[in-house]
């Protein structure tokens, strides 16, 4: 075997491999696109930014009204009522966030990790109400 024939024989491995390389990537494009339009109805509807400013707004106005409750509760004598709201409002923000509004100003971080910290410290605010009502130390 000359050196011109075991050069043609690499060459003809490399261009197989080449080929095999090239077929799995288009097979697994094809996977992709394929899963992509099954589950398509899973990814949220993108609407025009005009549809939603209304709603971003209103999101934002209820947030805000619904925190500020919490303070005025509190100022009222009803320490662990506002506690109660607050983790009833974090709680609600928590399953709005599971909606998976992309696109809207709930949308800044990751959905499972705001689902999970916003339950858990739901329960947290609920479970540690009862310490609302206790008189001050100093």
């Amino acid at each position: 075997m000359t050196q011109q024939d075991q050069h043609d024989r690499d060459r003809a491995d490399r261009d197989r491999d080449r080929a095999a390389r090239d077929r799995a990537a288009a097979d697994l494009v094809a996977k992709a696109n394929k899963e992509s339009r099954v589950l398509a109805w899973l990814r949220p509807q993108v609407h025009s930014s005009a549809n939603q400013e209304p709603y971003r707004m209103i999101g934002v106005i209820c947030v805000g009204a619904g925190l500020a409750v919490v303070p005025a509760m509190s100022l009222l004598g009803h320490r662990r009522l506002s506690v109660l709201w607050l983790a009833a409002l974090v709680l609600v923000l928590a399953l709005v966030r599971l909606q998976r509004p992309d696109g809207t100003w709930i949308a800044a971080r990751s959905r499972p990790f705001d689902v999970v910290f916003g339950i858990l410290l739901a329960a947290a605010l609920a479970a540690l109400s009862f310490y609302a009502n206790l008189p001050r130390a100093l």
